[in-house]
């Protein structure tokens, strides 16, 4: 069961529009702010103005990876907590993330990373 007592402030990147509000409306249920952007430009002009205690970020982003965008991200902020998420097989790399969500994914999956990482 989520911790509402312990709100979070969360990013979630993609660029598939069903993604982010399907995370959106888990999340903000669950007691979290959430932010939703769908390019990787826009999430590191978001990550400029404030901060995220977690950044859920789709690995396969139109203009960029997630892992360029990551890069970028680690520059500003080093301790920046991102988990990838990735239906493309075969999956990528964890790299510098935190760790690697499947597509499609379930709630539990989606809470214990805010549990773990944020």
């Amino acid at each position: 069961m989520p911790d509402k007592t312990n709100p979070k402030d969360i990013l979630v990147v993609d660029d598939e529009i069903l993604i982010c509000r399907a995370l959106e409306e888990l999340l903000t249920e669950d007691g979290h702010t959430v932010v939703t952007a769908n390019t990787g430009g826009s999430a590191i002009e978001l990550c400029k103005s404030r901060r995220f205690d977690l950044i859920f970020l789709d690995f396969y982003l139109p203009e960029m990876t997630g892992d360029q965008v990551l890069s970028i991200l680690r520059r500003a902020n080093p301790r920046q907590r991102v988990v990838l998420m990735s239906g493309g097989r075969p999956y990528p790399p964890v790299g510098t993330a935190d760790d690697l969500i499947g597509k499609p994914f379930t709630s539990e999956v989606i809470r214990e990373a805010v549990a773990k990482f944020a």
